[in-house]
């Protein structure tokens, strides 16, 4: 950030040799986002021009970038409305799968999240728009709710609960199938947080005003819960959880 406000400029780095890429990718100082979709491609929020800008001045239009080409020639693949928040595009890893996702972010605490699929068509997940604390394991989409929501299947949602439903039966299908409880809501107990690594789920609780983590995994027979073995007289949080592979700090 050129003078430590909200705007920066974003360049290509090489970990390795230590330096900026030459020719690589690189763009103005603004608001946008960028993401890797591959190597060669590059996932732009972008928010350079106007036009591009919602009413708060955040990306308005998600696009793909590929190496060797103008910024100006990126691909528009994604919209916000003007007077929304923002709009962003991330990849999100599940095992060997990879989802592009999108988000429409309406206001701080609502969103519309869709999946861009082989087809080009931005499918949106058929989640309220207060939906929160998502993520993806083992081909569950796992979230929360900020208000209580009834699932087409019956399922009574709740705040502070965790919540799946079968992300590779609803991109097969289009529907969304049933929804499992991951979490129950408890009294006096809220969610701080989730992370994933690659083959667990941890959920970050505070358990009257005790913090306390619980580990879960998923199998064919459905969710299983393990508290994780932590000090009961200090703050407990979350620092970091290796999503390619097994390492969690606390």
């Amino acid at each position: 950030s050129p003078d430590g406000g909200d705007a920066s400029e974003m360049r290509e780095f090489d970990i390795d040799a230590k330096s900026f890429v030459e020719g690589g990718f690189r763009a103005p100082a603004s608001k946008s986002g960028f993401n890797w979709l591959d190597k060669d491609t590059v996932i732009v929020s972008a928010a350079f021009e106007e036009d591009e800008k919602t009413q708060s001045g955040y990306p308005r239009v998600v696009k793909l970038w590929q190496r060797g080409s103008r910024l100006e020639d990126a691909t528009p693949i994604f919209e916000a409305h003007k007077q929304d928040l923002a709009a962003g595009g991330s990849l999100e890893f599940d095992g060997d799968k990879r989802h592009l996702l999108l988000t429409r972010t309406l206001d701080f605490f609502a969103s519309h999240s869709f999946l861009r699929l082989p087809s080009g068509e931005n499918r949106r997940i058929p989640l309220p728009d207060d939906v929160t604390d998502t993520v993806l394991f083992r081909d569950q989409f796992v979230f929360g709710v900020r208000s209580p929501w009834t699932a087409p299947d019956g399922t009574l949602c709740k705040p502070d609960g965790l919540y799946s439903l079968d992300f590779a039966r609803w991109i097969e299908t289009n529907a969304l199938g049933p929804v499992e409880i991951v979490l129950e809501p408890a009294d006096r107990v809220s969610i701080a947080g989730i992370a994933r690594t690659r083959d667990r789920l941890f959920i970050n609780l505070m358990d009257n005003v005790r913090g306390k983590v619980v580990a879960c995994d998923r199998s064919g027979s459905g969710w299983s819960l393990q508290p994780v073995a932590l000090p009961e007289n200090g703050s407990v949080g979350i620092s970091h959880a290796e999503r390619f592979g097994s390492t969690v700090s606390f």
